[in-house]
Parts: C-alpha cells; sequence; structure tokens
C-alpha cells in the first residue's frame, strides 16, 4: 500500500450518497488507485478513514478554512453522512404515527409536509423550555448531544439519532441515562421539506432512544421492526 505526497483539507461528496470533511489524499493499494480522506476525531466521535475506488462519483472542494482550523473541521458538513448537504431530513411518517403523538418538537424543520408535535421550535430550541412529551430529530454534527443531553435532563422524550453506539456521547446520554435503546432493523429513509422520500437510504444505522418509561413503552408496543435493549437506568 502506497500513500501519495499530496494532502490537503478538503469537503468530499461521494455523489447521491454521503459527504466528508477532512484530509483527502490519493492512495494505491494492489496496484489500484484511491482516493481516501482521513475525517478527523469532532468532538468526542471517533476519527476514521474510507477509501473510494474509480467506480465512485466524487466531487471535492478544497477548503483552506478547515485547514486553518486543523482537527476541528467546520461543521458546515454532516459528521455522519446523510445523503448531500441539506440541513434538513424530516422524519418519517410512520415512525411518528408509530409513537405519538408528542407534545413538542424543539428542532422542527421551517418548511415540514406534517406535524411532528403539537408544538414546534424551528429555532433556537436548545434555549427555550421544553415541556411535556419530546420528539427530538436533532441536527446530525458536533452538536448533537448537546440536544440529546438537554432531552436526557428533560426526561419525557424520544430522540432519533444515529447509532454510533462507541462513542463517549452515546456512552454518557444514552447507555448513562436512558431507560431504553431501540435499533431498526436496515437503514431509515428520511424525507425532503415537500414531503418526497430523500435520495438513498441514511448513510449510518439510527437507533430510538426512550427516555421515561411511558417512552420505553411506547417504543415496545411500537411494531416498528427492530430489536429493544433495555437498561438499567431509571
Amino acid at each position: 500500500m502506497e500513500s501519495s505526497e499530496f494532502r490537503q483539507w478538503a469537503i468530499l461528496e461521494v455523489m447521491g450518497h454521503n459527504t466528508y470533511a477532512g484530509v483527502v489524499s490519493e492512495e494505491t493499494v494492489g496496484g489500484a488507485s484511491f482516493v481516501r480522506v482521513d475525517i478527523p476525531e469532532v468532538d468526542g466521535q471517533a476519527a476514521f478513514s474510507k477509501l473510494f475506488g474509480a467506480a465512485s462519483t466524487l466531487r471535492v472542494t478544497f477548503d483552506p478554512v478547515a485547514k486553518r482550523k486543523g482537527r476541528n473541521v467546520d461543521p458546515v458538513v454532516r459528521r455522519f453522512g446523510a445523503p448531500g448537504r441539506k440541513s434538513e431530513w424530516l422524519t418519517p411518517p410512520e415512525v411518528l404515527s408509530a409513537l405519538g403523538p408528542f407534545d413538542l418538537d424543539p428542532c422542527a424543520p421551517v418548511k415540514r409536509p406534517w406535524e411532528m408535535a403539537a408544538t414546534h421550535y424551528t429555532e433556537g430550541g436548545l434555549a427555550k423550555p421544553w415541556s411535556g412529551r419530546v420528539w427530538l430529530n436533532p441536527p446530525y454534527g458536533p452538536r448533537i448531544y448537546d440536544w440529546v443531553s438537554r432531552l436526557a435532563e428533560h426526561g419525557n422524550g424520544i430522540a432519533l439519532i444515529p447509532a454510533r453506539t462507541e462513542t463517549r456521547g452515546f456512552h454518557r446520554w444514552v447507555w448513562g441515562s436512558a431507560c431504553a435503546v431501540f435499533f431498526f432493523r436496515g437503514r431509515l429513509a428520511f424525507y425532503n421539506a415537500d414531503g418526497t422520500v430523500a435520495n438513498g437510504a441514511f448513510g449510518a444505522p439510527c437507533c430510538l432512544v426512550a427516555y421515561g418509561e411511558n417512552n420505553k413503552l411506547a417504543i415496545a408496543e411500537s411494531g416498528l421492526h427492530g430489536v429493544i435493549a433495555f437498561t438499567s437506568n431509571v
């Protein structure tokens, strides 16, 4: 395996699939050439690397801002790799209907073809008061556990997040605080603001995190396909 001397901070988009921010280089493995991207640790999320071969359609944008920030990559790119660079990905309606109703969605999209809860905050949700049963589909980026920790402290709601079970945030605010975790069978397909299904399934496994016995019961009785794990947290 050989690596080139060329290494530069960039935003790399795998067309129709995931987007990454990291150090891009060329690498040769077994005589074949690959594009390599090294994604750094961000806010406790473990660093990782990926290789893309000739069959991949890539768009690379060299980013001097990311280079100046070193390992703290500008979080304009979703760390967890939802398709493209959109900022709003709507919860599948069948998930909401199986678990609802909810009193509050503190980080709701501005445009939505269906309601997530009785009350929606479209901006500044972390700084506003939360009440009742909360539905949380937070921004999937470096501050995701700011939202999850707020729900853990609130104690009544369900979060939909990537199943990054190895991360410090997941250990602290999910394994260490939630009363149940539900792992979906297969990948979820999120929705666009116009109600159409987004292009391609989400680029990582997802899970539901329950805070409060009522929400653990709601997931257990939802009929959603997957496996539920109960914790010892009360």
